[in-house]
C-alpha cells in the first residue's frame, strides 16, 4: 500500500463507479470533514445552518494555517474569506492546497455521528464578505503570529 493519504479515496482500475452507502446510526448520517478526489474545479462549503457556497478553485487566492497544531485555517478568495476552526485539519488542509478537496463539512451533533478522536473535525466554518476581507486576513496573520509566540 502506498505511504500517500490520497490514496484512501482513489479508485482502483475495475471498481464500479458507485460509492457505499453510509451506515445510518440511529437517524444520523456519519461524519466526513471533507471529500477528496482528482480533478476539483470547485469546493462545496458545507455549514451547519448557515448559507453553504460553492466557490471555484480558480478564485482561491491563499490558504493561511498553522503548521504545527492544525486547529484552523482560512482560505482566502477573491471576493470571500472562509474561517475554519476544527480538530486534526491536516488531511484537510492538504486535499485543498492541492487541488483535490470536493468539499469541506462542519459537524453538527444532531445531523452526523460523532468522528472518531484522532479523525478530522470541523467545528465551524464562518464566511465574511465584501468589506470585511481585509480585516478578517489581518486577524488571521496575526493570529498565527501569536501561535509562533506562545510555541516559542
Amino acid at each position: 500500500m502506498s505511504d500517500s493519504w490520497l490514496e484512501n479515496f482513489r479508485r482502483l482500475p475495475g471498481e464500479s463507479g458507485e460509492t457505499p452507502k453510509p451506515q445510518i446510526i440511529a437517524g444520523l448520517s456519519p461524519y466526513k470533514a471533507f471529500e477528496a478526489q482528482d480533478k476539483v474545479t470547485r469546493l462545496d462549503i458545507l455549514r451547519a445552518g448557515d448559507a453553504s457556497h460553492c466557490p471555484a478553485y480558480s478564485y482561491l487566492l491563499d490558504i493561511i494555517y498553522g503548521r504545527q497544531f492544525y486547529t484552523s485555517f482560512v482560505l482566502v478568495f477573491s471576493f470571500m474569506t472562509v474561517t475554519v476552526k476544527g480538530r486534526h485539519l491536516h488531511d484537510v488542509v492538504q486535499a485543498i492546497r492541492l487541488g483535490q478537496a470536493s468539499n469541506i463539512c462542519a459537524y453538527h451533533p444532531e445531523l452526523f455521528t460523532p468522528p472518531e478522536a484522532d479523525a478530522p473535525i470541523i467545528t465551524s466554518i464562518d464566511v465574511v464578505v465584501g468589506d470585511r476581507i481585509a480585516e478578517a486576513v489581518k486577524e488571521a496573520d496575526e493570529g498565527d503570529e501569536r501561535g509562533r509566540e506562545v510555541s516559542r
